[in-house]
């Protein structure tokens, strides 16, 4: 076995990269669960963090990663649930990674399986990573996200700890944490929860951790049910770059809400101008790309035989046909009729 006392760390998160920080649209379900067990309409959340219902239907597509904690959050403050987080993980939190938590629980020992965790975590969440960290005795195991979290600190923190001790649950069922490293100073919530009532807990930390102790990192990890999918996240990949993320964290969006670059900069963490400089060094537009997602829905909008061109000028926010006709021109050369009728030819 690899000797645990040794410092082993996941490659760094992106601190550098100029995409969208994204994640699996997965790691939504377990908070729109326990919402549902809780009696909480999650529609109008979703929609304050913009995001489709239709989200949920998709485990793996690529989400941002501010919309996924804009909509824990406001359900946490807005409902007063300072454990939310805890309560999401209520259900086996390893579940959400799908053929990754499979690979996970099926490595033959806990350090292995924590292993795997840390080597293929970012596929799950760009700009995050975990880290198992050597201690003479054992190792920290952190997440690191890079750059700042708007809201969900608390959540992210909470769900990560659980989804941690859920995993070192499966060799060892009973353990309980002995150490914790806290992002939030406050955090009465790991007070107040059973699990973590032995826990010595070190706050304000840049990081959230546990310690592992060395004795326990060699058991097997026990066996469990769970349901094998399809490998999806690595037949997908996780886009790279400004231009392909912020495509793929704005697809979803188009015809549902107003797409400027104020959301483009807000998804990045960026200014606007920021935003254009960084497109154009990729050798793009804010107006290119924001035509290529307006065609791309226009495009399976008029596959469907009953969608109007009124109705597509509106979704997209047009102020009537005519203006949306003049700028698919611009787009094709030609109409849209025209490009329909090619579209129904054999």
């Amino acid at each position: 076995m690899t000797k645990p006392f040794r410092n082993q760390m996941s490659a760094d998160p992106r601190a550098g990269s100029s995409g969208v920080p994204l994640v699996r649209a997965g790691q939504l379900s377990p908070f729109a669960d326990a919402a549902e067990r809780l009696g909480i309409r999650t529609e109008r959340y979703l929609d304050q963090a913009r995001l489709p219902i239709s989200v949920l239907e998709h485990p793996q597509q690529m989400i941002p990663r501010a919309q996924l904690w804009d909509f824990a959050d406001g359900i946490a403050r807005e409902q007063g649930l300072p454990g939310y987080g805890l309560e999401a993980a209520t259900t086996d939190p390893v579940a959400t990674l799908g053929a990754f938590g499979h690979r996970i629980l099926t490595e033959p020992t806990l350090w292995m399986a924590l292993a795997r965790l840390a080597s293929e975590f970012r596929r799950h969440s760009t700009h995050a990573c975990i880290r198992l960290e050597g201690l003479p005795e054992g190792v920290r195991v952190i997440r690191h996200d890079a750059g700042y979290l708007r809201n969900g600190s608390d959540v992210v923190e909470q769900y990560t700890l659980m989804l941690l001790i859920s995993v070192i649950r499966r060799a060892v069922p009973e353990w309980r944490p002995e150490r914790l490293w806290l992002r939030s100073i406050p955090a009465t919530w790991s007070a107040q929860h059973d699990l973590f009532a032995d826990a010595e807990p070190v706050r304000g930390s840049p990081v959230t951790g546990i310690y592992v102790p060395r004795q326990i990192l060699a058991r097997p990890m026990g066996r469990h049910r769970f349901a094998r999918d399809a490998d999806a996240a690595e037949r997908l990949g996780t886009p790279d770059g400004l231009l392909a993320s912020l495509k793929h964290a704005l697809h979803p969006l188009v015809g549902t809400v107003p797409l400027d670059l104020a959301l483009a900069a807000e998804m990045v963490g960026a200014s606007p101008r920021t935003v254009r400089l960084r497109l154009r060094e990729e050798g793009t537009s804010w107006r290119r790309l924001l035509d290529e997602l307006r065609f791309e829905y226009t495009r399976a909008r008029l596959i469907e035989a009953d969608a109007s061109l009124g109705d597509i000028a509106f979704e997209l926010g047009y102020a009537d046909a005519a203006h949306f006709t003049r700028a698919f021109r611009r787009w094709t050369k030609v109409t849209p009729s025209e490009f329909r009728a090619g579209l129904r030819e054999p």
